[in-house]
């Protein structure tokens, strides 16, 4: 293979409109899917500013996406590269992405990869994210669900939006000795991660629940629903640390599958750190199987470098 020019004849630019498919697809998006994320990004609902290309002359060479995401959050595609292409062009384009993110006063990127992905990974490190943990993605069919209102020591109510700083303070009171995704605590403020989950799939605040015993609130849990999916989505279940070792979370889980039952969706799924063994026993009990495990990398846009 030829030696390629140095990367000052590359030229790195937010995609234009034009090339926005192009790009996309270089990301390992699929052509169907990409013209799904633009079709969004018409409608305001999918932000696409931030997702870069490198050129020479007019051949595609590289891109990179830092997708903006409610609640001062975002999602990072790591670059990828035409074979024999420098890897000075990757740099180039994690730097431009990373650039957008911090304009957009994003908190946090996160970048979610294949368990082998060993050169998205080195971008990433180079670029000053770091590996936050592995996550289990797990999935529970519709026909382990309850049919009947599973009988529990818990009452549980709804959310409603009287109810926002009452579910932030709780949301804040199960993280506490929690073992799930622990150093991103403190990084957004709660009323941005409340956010990030209202504008994940459809929101139904019906499916937002208080779990109280004796009328106090001991734990809660937030569903999403996927209806184009056919699924709704565990998105946090938490109880309280005085409070664990009760059972709680099984029959919170099992109440929130008997209510996605009555929709009905075929399935709920979650995705829970891989050193969460009580909350990995608490999805086993209530039917949940493994189908995938992921690496996250993360990286506080805000902070000084």
């Amino acid at each position: 293979m030829p030696n390629l020019p140095l990367t000052q004849d590359v030229t790195v630019e937010s995609a234009p409109t034009a090339r926005r498919v192009e790009a996309l697809q270089m990301l390992r998006i699929g052509r169907t899917r990409a013209q799904r994320i633009l079709a969004a990004a018409a409608e305001g609902s999918m932000d696409v500013q931030g997702l870069y290309l490198a050129r020479r002359a007019e051949r595609l060479v590289g891109a990179a996406w830092g997708q903006v995401v409610p609640g001062h959050s975002a999602f990072c595609w790591p670059a990828v590269l035409s074979p024999g292409e420098p890897e000075d062009t990757a740099t180039r384009l994690q730097l431009a992405v990373d650039d957008y993110l911090q304009s957009a006063q994003v908190a946090v990127a996160q970048a979610v990869l294949p368990v082998r992905a060993v050169a998205d990974v080195v971008r990433l490190v180079r670029a000053g994210y770091h590996h936050l943990t592995d996550l289990d993605y797990l999935v529970a069919a519709y026909e382990s669900f309850p049919r009947l209102r599973p009988q529990s020591d818990l009452q549980f109510r709804p959310f409603t939006p009287a109810d926002e700083t009452r579910l932030s303070q709780l949301v804040e009171r199960t993280y506490v000795e929690s073992l799930d995704c622990t150093e991103l605590d403190g990084m957004r403020a709660m009323r941005d991660v409340l956010t990030g989950y209202r504008e994940t799939g459809e929101y139904r605040p019906e499916w937002w629940l208080f779990a109280q015993h004796v009328g106090r609130d001991v734990g809660c849990v937030l569903l999403a629903d996927h209806p184009d999916h056919d699924q709704a989505e565990l998105m946090y279940m938490g109880v309280v640390p005085e409070q664990r070792g009760r059972g709680w979370g099984g029959q919170i889980t099992r109440y929130a599958q008997w209510l996605v039952a009555q929709a009905p969706r075929q399935r709920m799924v979650l995705a829970v750190d891989q050193n969460n063994w009580p909350a990995q026993g608490v999805y086993a009990f209530a039917g949940f199987d493994h189908w995938d495990r992921r690496c996250v990398y993360v990286r506080n846009m805000q902070a000084r470098t």
